[in-house]
C-alpha cells in the first residue's frame, strides 16, 4: 500500500507506485519531503513532494511538524527498504506515523 495526501486528504492505494505514478501525483519531478522510521525494522517511511513546488507556487497544503517547513502541492508516501533502497508497501501501522508528521495548512 502507498498513501497520497492531496486537497482531498489521505487516500490509500494498493501496491507500490511507479516513478511515473509518483510524478503524476505530485505534478512534476519528485523530491524527498521527509524520511522517518517505519513501524517495521529495516524500513523507512519516505514522503515525496514536487521538487519545484514552492518555486512554482503550488498551494501550500502541508506543514512538516518537525520543523514547521511548508510543503507545496501533493504528497505521496511509500516505505523504503534500508538495505537495498527499493520502495516497498507501507504497513498499516505506518499510517498514524505519517499523519503525525504533517499537518494540513489551513
Amino acid at each position: 500500500m502507498y498513501a497520497t495526501l492531496t486537497e482531498q486528504g489521505l487516500r490509500l492505494h494498493d501496491g507500490v507506485p511507479t516513478l511515473e505514478q509518483m510524478q503524476e501525483v505530485v505534478d512534476g519531478y519528485i523530491e524527498t519531503a521527509w524520511r522517518m522510521p517505519s513501524s517495521r525494522h529495516g524500513y523507512t517511511i519516505d514522503v515525496y513532494c514536487n521538487d519545484m513546488g514552492l518555486c512554482d507556487n503550488l498551494p501550500l497544503r502541508y506543514i512538516r511538524v518537525a520543523d514547521g517547513q511548508p510543503i507545496a502541492g501533493n504528497l505521496i508516501a511509500v516505505a523504503g527498504n534500508i538495505e537495498d533502497g527499493e520502495s516497498a508497501p507501507l504497513a498499516d501501522a505506518d499510517i498514524p506515523i505519517l499523519l503525525g508528521a504533517f499537518i494540513p495548512n489551513t
